[in-house]
């Protein structure tokens, strides 16, 4: 299962990590408004895409504000004091992921990702060469595989 599962899930979790590390967000939403992609899709998957870095970074921080303060939290703390790994951990998350969420959405509201009026940008967005040899490659490939 493991072989099997991994098999099927690194190529699209290697791809989704090469677009998002080589595209910006407002790339990503300028490709999904001139797909014509409904607004109640674009605002969530902008503040999901903004919220994950920096609930990392949050964690990193609760992470070194642990050591400095002498708790070291690893796998054996965790088997042996499940509550307090809960205490210092889990809770400031929640408290963090609260505030990030609504910050986030307030921000991209503020930006006007939920207007309904015509967005512009600066980003050309059109389909290249790359694009078309792509797509001709998939259908290629597609079409052997159903053979």
């Amino acid at each position: 299962f493991f072989l099997a599962a991994n098999r099927l899930l690194i190529p699209p979790i290697m791809g989704a990590t090469f677009a998002a590390n080589n595209n910006k967000m407002s790339e990503w939403i300028a490709a999904m408004k001139k797909m014509k992609v409904p607004t109640f899709i674009v605002v969530p998957f902008s503040v999901v895409c903004r919220f994950f870095p920096v609930l990392i970074q949050d964690f990193k921080e609760i992470r070194r504000a642990m050591k400095f303060r002498g708790i070291g939290i690893n796998s054996m703390d965790l088997v042996k004091h499940p509550l307090l790994t809960l205490e210092y951990i889990i809770v400031p998350i929640l408290v963090s992921v609260e505030n990030t969420s609504v910050e986030l959405s307030a921000a991209s509201l503020v930006r006007g990702l939920g207007s309904s009026n015509s967005h512009t940008s600066i980003y050309e967005i059109k389909f290249k060469l790359q694009d078309y040899l792509l797509i001709l490659l998939l259908i290629l490939f597609f079409a052997i595989e159903v053979i």
